[in-house]
């Protein structure tokens, strides 16, 4: 669950504002969070890390290639 300013998708990737915890679309068995100013990002339980919120100064990682 996440709340708060939703300006970048900080969030819950969308724009806006969650005053109330909010699921994470798409983000399941969660085990430990990394978060920054303006984006946040899950460690799951598969191992798959799942980042969300501004990629300003690609906060979010690398860009996966097609």
């Amino acid at each position: 669950m996440c709340w708060g300013a939703g300006r970048n998708g900080q969030v819950d990737g969308g724009a806006a504002s969650r005053p109330r915890p909010t699921p994470v679309p798409g983000l399941t068995g969660a085990v430990d969070l990394a978060l920054g100013a303006a984006h946040s990002c899950a460690l799951q339980s598969t191992g798959n890390v799942t980042c969300w919120g501004s990629d300003e100064h690609r906060a979010l990682g690398p860009r996966r290639l097609p």
